[in-house]
């Protein structure tokens, strides 16, 4: 049954994306995140940049995620940056994204991480009281836009944006 399952979305894959690209087309499918999104809205976020981390953010709704699982990948990549400030070689492990993980960790006091955590552990765990999943997700954005202080990240988002550098998960 398995295998079946496979060769059918292999074939839908293939349909889908004309046979090109099929990783892309795949991604798309199957409903995963670009990782490069969370991290430019996360360097968007904390510094303070409403305006793109909005526009990002309605980037990755475009492909009408899941967004309980958006919020969990924003959590996993503070969860690395946290412990990489304390076991700074634990990034390499993710090798497609240890330099802008790394250099997160660098940017970010401790204190800005755990408090970026928690806004978003609470927006995640509040999401099915809003309205919609997606203003749950604005207002969790929002408000980790209107608690963070404002600081550079020398983190050039349009590497992250480079679709040869893209890690998907």
């Amino acid at each position: 049954g398995s295998m079946r399952d496979a060769l059918s979305l292999t074939d839908q894959a293939i349909a889908r994306g004309n046979n090109k690209d099929l990783f892309d087309t795949v991604v798309s499918m199957l409903g995963l995140l670009d990782k490069n999104q969370v991290l430019r809205l996360t360097k968007y976020i904390v510094e303070r940049d409403g305006d793109n981390a909005m526009a990002q953010l309605q980037e990755i709704c475009a492909d009408s995620p899941d967004y309980a699982q958006v919020l969990s990948q924003l959590l996993s990549l503070l969860h690395q940056i946290a412990l990489t400030q304390i076991v700074p070689d634990i990034c390499k492990l993710d090798t497609n994204a240890a330099k802008p993980i790394y250099t997160l960790s660098k940017s970010l006091g401790s204190e800005h991480v755990q408090l970026l955590y928690q806004i978003a552990l609470n927006g995640k765990r509040d999401l099915p009281f809003a309205p919609d999943p997606l203003t749950g997700l604005q207002m969790t954005v929002m408000r980790m836009l209107a608690f963070s202080p404002a600081q550079p990240v020398p983190l050039d988002a349009s590497f992250l944006a480079k679709s040869d550098n893209l890690h998907r998960q």
